[in-house]
């Protein structure tokens, strides 16, 4: 049987970098672009010597391609880049229609209503259906005909087989591959979506952020609420329904009103995916200098704006309970409006957890293709270089990377807990025992039951995952792991 298998490829380029970013990303001058992709196609097809591994002997799952932002380059240089992993991964054979883009159509009727009453829209305005609601009032296709024959079947009583039907949509859709191209509002308009489409990508992962258009220039972002919405019905009316947002919290000045006024106008859209991280301040960017630490080693709390970024007269940082209660927001909302958290910062509707991010989480071997990306393969954790200019004469180059790490059985075991206790499933006890040849127990029994005396961790026969409780203090409870295998 085929080894599982996924790909990341890094598009550096931005068209300014945020202020909180410290992800390896910057603009550049087209001639740069070209040259970058030119040896990005080079290292794929020099993947299977560069990497030491047969590629015959893997199945390619998911392929994510990040950054940076990647709709700001070319969609020319997209195809030419899936073009290359089909031809060196052969997956194309694989990939099976996306029977499920209608799956969400019925949700979608009232869209065009929700959009005229969201929270601060402007009253006067004159509002026109967008193509995709459009498409949804005339929708007559067989799938969703028998969505609204089930539908009336419940409504009578009649045995209820739509989740069946469901799953059964959702299995046929996870036998092909799962294709992630991360977009950012003002990079990406219909045209381009139609050509991601058409290149075979089937999932759309937007950088919204926020709904607050003075949160979003706080941050630096370069777009609006408006033209985050544009950019949204665009990918759906190009026929994507796979569509994650990203927001964040735990924002300078941010107020559980602003916050829940994006979650409404988010959950009205009903995108099939939302990731909701916390704001984390990194070295060297705008936003370490603005909040860097005092001479006791804390961060600033209270910062004077400065450079016109807001029209607040001081950005202050929500305290650890603060934070903690806006994460609760967060999650207590999506839950309310039929989100799953599957993963920590990870809500989704049944069936559209992303493939490839929970790959990480089960340590599912992948490969890292372009500047400065990281990988799993043969239990070797590799990062390929940083500097451009080095990536850009030995992209192809083999065995060269900055990093290069060879797992022990220990650290494996450790990965294993720390990285699976993210997932709200948590970690089976079965599936380690399978993998390690040794049960959970018997390796970390002693760490299991301080952890589940202090109410860290649901400790069953079956698995170990994290309490609400567990969640509050994941950090604390994954660095349990660490060295301590018996």
């Amino acid at each position: 049987m085929k080894k599982p298998l996924g790909i990341y490829v890094h598009i550096p380029f931005c068209i300014r970098k945020c202020l909180y970013c410290d992800f390896l990303s910057f603009p550049a001058e087209e001639t740069v672009k070209e040259s970058y992709i030119k040896a990005l196609l080079e290292e794929i097809e020099a993947a299977p010597v560069k990497f030491s591994f047969d590629p015959s002997e893997y199945e390619v799952k998911t392929i994510y391609i990040g950054g940076g932002t990647p709709s700001c380059v070319n969609e020319v240089y997209i195809n030419k880049i899936l073009c290359k992993l089909n031809e060196t991964f052969f997956y194309k054979k694989q990939v099976s229609p996306e029977k499920t883009e209608d799956l969400n159509i019925t949700q979608n009727r009232n869209k065009a209503e929700n959009y005229k009453t969201a929270p601060n829209r402007d009253k006067t305005e004159t509002f026109t259906k967008t193509d995709a609601c459009k498409r949804a009032d005339k929708c007559i296709n067989a799938d969703n005909k028998e969505h609204e024959v089930i539908t009336e079947q419940k409504e009578a009583g009649e045995p209820d087989s739509g989740r069946n039907l469901r799953k059964q949509m959702i299995r046929e859709r996870d036998q092909g591959i799962e294709i992630t191209i991360e977009v950012n509002p003002n990079t990406a308009e219909y045209e381009k979506f139609l050509s991601y489409k058409n290149a075979g990508i089937n999932r759309i992962s937007i950088g919204l952020q926020s709904a607050d258009d003075e949160e979003l220039k706080m941050l630096g972002r370069l777009h609006t609420w408006e033209e985050f919405l544009s950019c949204y019905e665009a990918a759906e009316r190009a026929g994507f329904s796979n569509i994650n947002v990203d927001i964040m919290t735990a924002l300078p000045g941010q107020k559980e009103e602003t916050l829940r006024d994006t979650l409404c106008k988010l959950t009205q859209l009903s995108p099939s995916h939302i990731s909701a991280y916390s704001l984390i301040l990194e070295e060297g960017t705008p936003f370490f200098e603005m909040y860097g630490k005092d001479a006791g080693g804390h961060f600033k709390k209270t910062v004077e704006t400065a450079d016109g970024l807001n029209n607040r007269k001081k950005a202050v940082l929500p305290s650890e309970e603060e934070e903690r209660a806006l994460y609760y927001l967060v999650r207590d909302e999506l839950k309310r409006h039929g989100y799953n958290r599957y993963e920590i910062s990870n809500f989704a509707r049944e069936g559209y957890e992303s493939r490839h991010n929970t790959s990480y989480w089960k340590r599912v071997p992948y490969l890292g293709l372009g500047l400065g990306a990281s990988g799993l393969i043969n239990e070797v954790r590799y990062k390929n270089t940083t500097d451009m200019n080095t990536y850009l004469a030995n992209s192809a180059r083999p065995g060269f990377f900055e990093e290069e790490i060879c797992l022990s059985l220990t650290d494996r075991m450790e990965e294993t807990m720390f990285l699976g206790l993210r997932m709200s499933e948590g970690v089976s006890k079965a599936a380690f025992s399978d993998c390690y040849s040794k049960s959970m127990d018997e390796v970390y029994g002693r760490v299991l039951e301080k952890l589940e005396k202090e109410e860290l961790i649901l400790n069953t026969a079956e698995r170990a995952a994290l309490t609400d409780k567990g969640i509050d203090y994941g950090n604390y409870v994954f660095s349990r792991f660490l060295g301590s295998a018996v």
